[in-house]
């Protein structure tokens, strides 16, 4: 259960993918949800990402 929390949250982590470009929409608060969009997620730091 764990796992499978951890893949879908920060799935970047679980499968070594790079994450760098910033996104263009305004969600940088950790807090507000980050819809995965064209590649884009929370990184460790909790900023919105593109993950290639």
């Amino acid at each position: 259960m764990c796992l499978i929390f951890f893949i879908i949250v920060y799935p970047q982590l679980a499968f070594g993918k790079v994450c760098f470009q910033p996104c263009p929409r305004m969600c940088k608060s950790p807090q507000c949800q980050c819809p995965t969009h064209k590649g884009f997620r929370r990184d460790k730091k909790g900023d919105c990402v593109r993950c290639d």
